[in-house]
């Protein structure tokens, strides 16, 4: 038996899971499955999670949980025991972990923002980037208020989190409508804001999410806007090889068809113990074809 070698990739960047995300928002329901089977058998010396891998904003007002997040969780610190960094950082849907931030959580470091060097020695700015949004600063600050009247008065936790999940959609379909841009435009003034806080901050780079539109382009002053997308609509990665270049990877997984089983009417015993009358032997075979009996 020929010796099996697992894939091995430096770097793998993931953005937008929206575990616990259960309407419609943002291009239709989270699944992690194709993420899953892309990461079953392949070994990252880094891993960073960039932001909205829960959706706290869904679930502090009705949890939907699939078992397939705990499989995902499991994944990751297994990754991490064997060797992988793994880094979370912020974002906007899950910004209430923000006293996590700087510690260590089994592995998991928990960070705002932070800097990846490539095995080309370029420095890339990691973070989910909901600063860049603008409409982003109105809801952070309804969430913090949501945030804290429910820890005033936890007996009424659920209908002011569905108060506070409202009032932030509200507003946020507000200014979309407000700016008249369609989704491409908003994606493009997203990205010119991203590099223009990369060109001041003098690196290389950067690699976000947060704007669920998946891309890897070099702009101006030969800077890279990488965006890992999201895993709602587009069901991308981005990954980085051993010689510091990166891919987007669009997740592909469908469902093995199950073959039907062939049916020999000749070892059928419901043909076997019945005379050769249509109807005796009709019957019982298709009550043999429904349960499977041969």
């Amino acid at each position: 038996m020929p010796n099996y070698r697992p894939i091995t990739y430096r770097s793998l960047f993931v953005s937008d899971l929206h575990m616990g995300k259960w309407s419609g928002r943002s291009g239709g329901n989270s699944s992690i499955t194709p993420l899953l089977h892309f990461i079953r058998d392949k070994h990252f010396e880094y891993i960073y999670l960039i932001g909205d891998i829960f959706d706290f904003w869904e679930m502090i007002v009705s949890l939907k949980w699939d078992k397939n997040y705990n499989v995902f969780l499991q994944k990751i610190l297994r990754l991490s025991r064997r060797g992988a960094k793994v880094v979370y950082l912020l974002g906007n849907h899950d910004d209430c972990l923000a006293p996590l931030k700087g510690l260590d959580f089994g592995g998991i470091t928990f960070e705002m923002e932070t800097v990846h060097t490539t095995a080309q020695g370029k420095s890339f700015w990691v973070t989910h980037g909901h600063f860049q949004d603008p409409l982003d600063r109105i809801s952070r600050i309804l969430r913090k208020i949501t945030y804290k009247t429910i820890a005033c008065f936890p007996f009424l936790s659920r209908k002011i989190a569905w108060l506070g999940f409202k009032t932030i959609n509200l507003w946020v379909n507000l200014g979309q409508k407000t700016n008249r841009r369609t989704k491409d435009q908003e994606a493009l003034l997203y990205r010119d804001r991203c590099i223009r806080k990369v060109n001041r901050k003098g690196y290389d780079g950067i690699i976000c999410g947060h704007f669920h539109s998946p891309e890897i382009t070099t702009m101006k002053k030969g800077k890279i806007y990488v965006n890992a997308g999201d895993s709602c609509s587009h069901f991308t990665v981005v990954t980085e090889n051993s010689k510091g270049n990166f891919k987007l990877h669009k997740l592909v997984w469908r469902r093995k068809r199950k073959i039907p089983k062939k049916i020999n009417l000749l070892t059928c015993p419901s043909i076997q113990n019945t005379s050769h009358n249509k109807t005796s032997i009709i019957l019982p075979l298709y009550r043999d074809i429904r349960d499977r009996r041969f």
